[in-house]
C-alpha cells in the first residue's frame, strides 16, 4: 500500500525548487495521505491552508511515516483520531511563504530555506501526576535535549527550575491512559531522568 501511495505521490510532486523562487507559479491545492480507516490510506487533494498573521506556509518535500503513524494505520492507535486526520508529521521541507507579521530572514526562515521538524506535541492531558511531575514541561526539554545532542544550557536552566523533575516519577503509570498519544509517559521519564541526570 504505501508503495502504491509513494508512486502515486510522485507523480504529482511541486515543480523543482530555483533560488530565489521557492515555487514558481501559483499553488491551489497541495497532496495529502489522509487515513480513511485503519489499514486504508488515501490520497486527497487538499486547498492551500490560508496564511495566518504569524505563521508560515512550508513545502513539504518529504516526509516520514513514524511509529505513531503505523500505529495509526494499523488501527493500534485510536484514542484522538478521526477519519481523514493527515499522516506524516515529520517532514523536510522549504519555507513558501511568511505571514505579514513575521520577518523573513529574522523571525523565521527566509522563502526558498530547508527545513525539518518533528513536532512535539506536549498537551498536558496526562496531568495531574500524582508525584507533581510537570510532565509535559519535562517531555518537551527532554525532546529539545535529544534534538541537539549536547543539552543547551538554556534548556537544561529551564529544566532545573522545574518544582520537580523526572528522577521523581513514582512509575504508577496513573498519566499514561489519559495521554492522546500513547506516550509510554513512565519510560519518557526514566530517559529524562538518564538524560539530565537527575
Amino acid at each position: 500500500m504505501f508503495d502504491i501511495l509513494w508512486r502515486r505521490a510522485r507523480t504529482v510532486r511541486t515543480p523543482p525548487n530555483t533560488p530565489g523562487t521557492p515555487y514558481p507559479g501559483r499553488m491551489e491545492s497541495m497532496i495529502a495521505a489522509s487515513l480513511t480507516s485503519p489499514g486504508s490510506l488515501t490520497l486527497d487533494t487538499r486547498p492551500i491552508p490560508a496564511l495566518g498573521e504569524r505563521e508560515v506556509l512550508l513545502t513539504v518535500e518529504a516526509t516520514t511515516l513514524c511509529g505513531t503513524d503505523l500505529r495509526i494505520m494499523t488501527g493500534q492507535k485510536t484514542n484522538g483520531v478521526s477519519p481523514g486526520v493527515i499522516l506524516g508529521h515529520e517532514i523536510a521541507a522549504r519555507v513558501w511563504r511568511v505571514g505579514p507579521g513575521l520577518r523573513a530572514g529574522i523571525d523565521v526562515p527566509a522563502p526558498g530555506t530547508q527545513v525539518g521538524l518533528a513536532p512535539q506535541i506536549t498537551c498536558g492531558h496526562c496531568a495531574p501526576c500524582s508525584a507533581g511531575i510537570d510532565i509535559a514541561a519535562v517531555n518537551k526539554f527532554r525532546n529539545l535535549a535529544q534534538v541537539q545532542g549536547e543539552i543547551p544550557e538554556t534548556v537544561r536552566e529551564h529544566y532545573r527550575t522545574l518544582a520537580h523533575h523526572a528522577s521523581e516519577c513514582i512509575g504508577c503509570g496513573l498519566c499514561e491512559p489519559r495521554c492522546p498519544f500513547g506516550v509510554e509517559i513512565v519510560e519518557a521519564m526514566r530517559r529524562a531522568a538518564e538524560r539530565f541526570g537527575y
